[in-house]
Order: C-alpha cells, then structure tokens, then sequence
C-alpha cells in the first residue's frame, strides 16, 4: 500500500505541476475535493495557503471555488499579513471586486506569478 501511494503521490505532483494545464487543474480539484469530502465551502485554513500545495494552487489556479476572496484569505494566498493587502489594494496592486466585497481572485494570481519571476530572475532562472 505504501509503494502504491508513494507511486500515485508522484503521479500527481507530475501532474500539478506539469505542461497540461486542463489536467493540472483536474488533478488539483481532484485531490482538494478528496481532503475536503464534507461537501462545505472549500475554506481550509490560513496556513494551507502556505504549504507546498497550497502556494501551487493559488498560483497556477487561484483559488478553485472563487473568483472573489476576503482581504483576509487574499492575504493568506499571498503569505503577508491582512494590512499589506490591504495597502496593496490601496495602491492598485490588488483588484478590489467592483461589488467591494472583496480582493478579485485574478489579481492575487498575477501577483504570486510576478513574484515567481522576480525570483527566478535574481536566481538566474530566466
């Protein structure tokens, strides 16, 4: 069973992170829907945002079940305290939805992929 998982485990991770954007997106859903089987709203914790998979959704997909988040779990995605998001809604770095209830999902996207590059930049990986 062990062997079974370890090979299904990176079977996944192959597909998250690979070429095929539709069966990134597919396996993404898959394995969130499997963790939260209860049916409710996906809303996991704060610190999912900041695991290995959960900065993977957030940047290649967003957020899977809205288009529109709180400042709190915009702030959460992007791993910086509730009052920088704040301030980068301020300053026109995050999209505030029109109806203002929140941060638009797109825009807290474009940021972690922008971040992504600068890094890879300053790395050497561009």
């Amino acid at each position: 069973m062990r062997r079974q998982l370890a090979a299904d485990t990176e079977m996944w991770a192959a597909q998250v992170t690979g070429r095929d954007v539709d069966l990134a997106q597919e396996t993404a859903t898959r394995l969130i829907a499997a963790v939260y089987q209860s049916g409710d709203a996906f809303t996991p914790p704060d610190a999912w945002w900041r695991t290995p998979f959960g900065a993977l959704v957030a940047q290649r997909f967003g957020h899977p079940s809205a288009a529109v988040v709180s400042l709190s779990v915009a702030s959460a995605m992007l791993g910086i305290t509730r009052q920088g998001a704040h301030d980068l809604v301020k300053r026109g770095k995050l999209q505030r939805d029109p109806a203002g209830t929140g941060v638009v999902v797109s825009s807290v996207q474009r940021r972690l992929v922008s971040q992504e590059v600068g890094r890879s930049r300053v790395s050497g990986g561009l």
